[in-house]
């Protein structure tokens, strides 16, 4: 049985779908959005709209996650290996990681999701692995440390990156290369393992006091607790070039031929590979509290959180039969250009109105002819933010049984509301607000008794 031509969707919000490259445990940060810049080959610096409360960035080589702070996780760029289509199984993670094409979350109980490219199972955790605290993944390997300090690998082990060194104890960090490790341990020291074709693997001696570290492909980097950072590896590009008066770093990132720090001021340093602009820091960037590096672009997270965009919302008046002024309600937020405006419904016609936005807000919607034949009043339809950039409907229907069932993505912590209708005019409310706990939303209907669209708004 096919489902029935008549159910369209209209919905108006998106699901909000990034720490080293192929990569380091995600890298925390405040709460706040993302900025991207470098290569945008597949789209890895498109952020995604409405996505903030972002709390943990990681990238892979042309895709990045973020974690927000409600344990929902986001994935953007490259599909090839579908790494970013998110398993219903990811919920309440409290970690991230992403290899080249694949990524990892931490769940709160200490289990690992891992999804994308599993041609050398790196994305199948050992069966019974449980109390993971951080997560790495290169080319096709994949590394964990569990919460007594102990490590486990598993996947492709051609370079014995999956061989993980027997004295190896008391780790909290980890982050791989293309096919290399790095291990920091509660004592400040760094243990390396697997391809060492560049000595990457290769600590130097006496290297101590380290409270970060990052891989490259085939270079790594590490921050000492003075502020300092110390690169060695390969150099092909100077990426282990570390500027001479680079001082009071707080984090590192590496790429695949580049090399980024957070100073404590918030402000970024990169050096190494430029040819995608992944080095040269946007002017405005300031704020910044962690980063990430994919194979030639980079992200940061920004504490400063702005406003979910969100649709304005207005009422018409009506003299007679025809509208005559309109009454705001609410000015929404996250404008950056004019969204059209459009009167349907009450039996009349003609009616058209243009919106005046001021500082992210609709200010004012202005009658320009207040039509006729009005019997009652009708709606006034703002145009979203996310309408005007272009964001894509996100409803979809299955039928199953007899039933159609609605499935809409959505922002959790956010409330939204479900409407009707076979006109697009006369908008029917389907139950009471919804109040979002997960990334989607789903009502089931009866296959009978369906209407013609569907979409779902914000609730007050």
């Amino acid at each position: 049985m096919s489902l029935p031509s008549a159910v369209r969707f209209r919905a108006f919000l998106r699901c909000l779908a990034l720490s080293a490259l192929w990569a380091s445990a995600g890298v925390t940060g405040r709460a706040g959005t993302v900025v991207a810049w470098g290569d945008n080959s597949y789209s890895q610096t498109n952020v995604p709209i409405r996505l903030s409360r972002v709390v943990a960035i990681a990238s892979g080589s042309y895709h990045n996650v973020a974690l927000r702070a409600d344990g929902t996780v986001s994935v953007w760029g490259w599909n090839g290996y579908h790494q970013a289509d998110l398993p219903a199984e990811v919920r309440d993670a409290k970690a991230i990681a992403a290899g080249w094409n694949c990524a990892f979350a931490i769940r709160k109980d200490g289990t690992v999701v891992g999804w994308g490219n599993t041609n050398f199972a790196q994305t199948t955790p050992p069966p019974g692995l449980t109390q993971v605290t951080a997560v790495a993944a290169g080319f096709g390997h994949t590394v964990a440390v569990k919460e007594d300090g102990s490590v486990v690998a598993w996947g492709y082990n051609q370079f014995g990156q999956t061989n993980v060194p027997p004295s190896l104890t008391n780790a909290v960090a980890i982050s791989s290369g293309d096919s290399h490790n790095l291990a920091l341990r509660s004592d400040g020291t760094v243990t390396g393992w697997g391809f060492n074709a560049f000595d990457q693997a290769t600590v130097p001696a006496g290297l101590t006091n380290i409270k970060a570290i990052a891989c490259g492909a085939y270079h790594s980097v590490a921050l000492k607790s003075d502020g300092t950072v110390i690169a060695w590896g390969y150099n092909s590009a100077g990426q282990t070039n570390v500027p001479s008066d680079l001082n009071q770093v707080v984090a590192i990132a590496a790429g695949r031929l580049h090399t980024v720090a957070l100073k404590s001021d918030g402000t970024v340093v990169a050096w190494g590979d430029n040819e995608s602009g992944q080095c040269q820091i946007p002017q405005s960037l300031a704020g910044i509290t962690a980063l990430s590096a994919g194979f030639a672009h980079t992200i940061a997270l920004n504490a400063v959180d702005p406003p979910l965009p969100k649709a304005a919302t207005a009422v018409p008046v009506l003299a007679g039969s025809s509208v005559v002024t309109a009454l705001m309600i609410d000015g929404g937020e996250g404008y950056t250009s004019t969204p059209q405006v459009s009167i349907v419904g009450g039996g009349g016609s003609g009616a058209t109105a243009v919106a005046t936005v001021k500082n992210g807000k609709v200010t004012q919607v202005t009658i320009t002819n207040p039509g006729s034949g009005y019997l009652s009043i009708p709606e006034i339809l703002i145009q979203s933010p996310d309408e005007i950039a272009g964001v894509p409907p996100t409803g979809t229907a299955k039928l199953n049984a007899g039933h159609v069932t609605l499935e809409f993505a959505v922002t959790a912590g956010l409330r939204y509301q479900l409407q009707a209708s076979n006109d697009l005019t006369s908008w029917t409310p389907l139950g009471n607000p919804i109040n979002a706990t997960e990334s989607v939303i789903s009502q089931t209907l009866n296959a009978a008794e369906t209407s013609a669209f569907y979409r779902l708004i914000d609730a007050p």
